[in-house]
C-alpha cells in the first residue's frame, strides 16, 4: 500500500511538473502565420467581451470621475490586469501629474463644445482642486524598438442638468468603458506572444477633460526618446445605429488622422492595408480628416508621432443621447460591431506586432 501511494505521488508530481512546463512554454509563444493569429483573437468570444465591459462597469461604481473613489477603482483594476498578466521584458509605471485647468479650457474639441464643458467645469471647479492623475503605462519590449502604442482613456465625466457629482452613478460604458476593456484583452494577448516590434499600452487620465493624459503621454514619449512607428487611440467604440445614421447603415467606422488627404501613405501601421484584407471582418474603419474633433492628434503630429483615432462614425452618427451623459450604459452598446472592432483592430495590430507577411 505504501509502494503504491508513493507510486501515486510521484505521479502526480511528474503530472503537475509537464502542466507548469506547458504553461511556461505558453509564454512569449512564437506566431508566425496570420491564420495562427485569427485563432487566438477569435478565440475571446463576444460573451466574454461583453461580459468584462459589464465587470469593469460594476468594479469601478458609481463613476470614474477623476479624484473620485470608483476612479481609483479603476485604476486598482487595471493594476490587477497586470499584475494577473506576468510576461518576460515586461514593464508597468504609474506617470503622475496634476490637474491643470487652464490646459482643460484651451484642448476643448469639438465634441466638449456640445456638451459646453467650459461652462460646466467652470461652475464645478472646486470638485477638481488638487486632484492628482495618473497614466498607466504598461510596455513589453519586442525584437525591434521600434513601438506602436496603444492608448485608451479610463475615466469619465459625466454631466447631469449642468453639474457634476461624484457620488452619482454614471456608467460611460461607451465613453469608455469599451476602449479600455479591448485595450486589456488585447494586453493579456501580448503578454502570452513573441513580439518583433515593441508595444506599449497606456491607459490615459482626464481624457474627458481637455485630453490631459494624452499631453501628458506627448512628453513622456519625447523624454523616452520613444521611436513610435503609430499612436493608435481606442474611443467609443460601442455606439453604432442605422436609424440616425445618415449613411443609414451598420458598421461604418471612422479613423481619424491629422490630415486633410484621404491618402493611406499617411496611416502609420502600413501593413494595415494588407493585413485587413485577411481578416474580412464586416466593420469599415475609414480615414477621415480630424476637423478639430480630437486636438491631440495635431499635438502627437507636432512631435512627429503618427497617430489615429478609431471610433464610431462621429461626423454622420453621433451619440448624442450618450456622450458624457448620465444614459451612457451598457444596454445602448451595439455588441455586434464592437466585437467586430475588437477582432478588426487585434488582429491589424497584432499582425504589425509580429510583423506577418502572410
Amino acid at each position: 500500500m505504501k509502494i503504491k501511494n508513493i507510486f501515486i505521488v510521484i505521479l502526480l508530481s511528474f503530472s503537475f511538473s509537464l502542466i507548469a512546463n506547458g504553461k511556461a512554454k505558453t509564454k512569449n509563444k512564437t506566431i508566425i502565420h496570420s491564420f495562427k493569429l485569427k485563432k487566438i483573437i477569435n478565440k475571446y468570444y463576444k460573451k466574454q467581451l461583453i461580459g468584462d465591459l459589464r465587470k469593469f462597469e460594476k468594479k469601478t461604481r458609481p463613476n470614474r470621475i477623476s479624484g473620485s473613489a470608483g476612479h481609483e477603482k479603476a485604476i486598482e483594476y487595471i493594476k490587477d490586469t497586470l499584475s494577473k498578466n506576468p510576461c518576460e521584458s515586461c514593464q508597468f509605471e504609474m506617470d503622475k501629474f496634476k490637474f491643470d485647468l487652464e490646459q482643460a479650457f484651451l484642448k476643448s474639441n469639438r465634441l466638449s463644445t456640445k456638451s459646453n464643458i467650459k461652462t460646466v467645469l467652470t461652475e464645478n471647479i472646486d470638485e477638481f482642486k488638487d486632484v492628482e492623475l495618473k497614466n498607466i503605462i504598461w510596455k513589453k519590449e519586442g525584437k525591434s524598438q521600434n513601438t506602436i502604442v496603444l492608448a485608451t482613456h479610463y475615466d469619465s465625466l459625466s454631466i447631469d442638468n449642468g453639474k457634476i457629482s461624484f457620488n452619482k452613478r454614471f456608467q460611460a460604458a461607451n465613453n469608455n468603458s469599451t476602449g479600455v476593456t479591448i485595450a486589456l484583452q488585447i494586453l493579456k494577448v501580448a503578454a502570452s506572444l513573441k513580439l518583433e516590434k515593441t508595444l506599449m499600452i497606456v491607459f490615459l487620465d482626464a481624457g474627458t477633460i481637455g485630453d490631459q493624459g494624452h499631453s501628458q503621454l506627448n512628453q513622456y514619449l519625447k523624454s523616452k526618446n520613444t521611436n513610435v512607428e503609430g499612436i493608435m487611440d481606442l474611443r467609443m467604440l460601442g455606439f453604432d445605429t442605422k436609424i440616425s445614421d445618415s449613411e443609414k447603415r451598420y458598421g461604418n467606422m471612422r479613423m481619424y488622422w491629422p490630415f486633410i488627404e484621404n491618402n493611406s501613405k499617411n496611416w502609420p501601421l502600413k501593413s494595415f492595408n494588407f493585413s485587413k484584407n485577411k481578416n474580412r471582418i464586416k466593420v469599415e474603419f475609414t480615414p477621415t480628416h480630424n476637423n478639430g474633433n480630437f486636438p491631440f492628434l495635431n499635438n502627437y503630429k507636432k512631435a512627429g508621432f503618427p497617430s489615429v483615432v478609431f471610433t464610431h462614425n462621429i461626423e454622420n452618427d453621433f451619440d448624442s443621447r450618450g456622450h458624457l451623459l448620465k444614459n451612457d450604459f451598457i444596454e445602448k452598446i451595439n455588441q455586434k460591431t464592437y466585437y467586430k472592432a475588437y477582432k478588426y483592430i487585434s488582429f491589424n495590430l497584432f499582425f504589425t506586432l509580429l510583423s506577418l507577411q502572410k
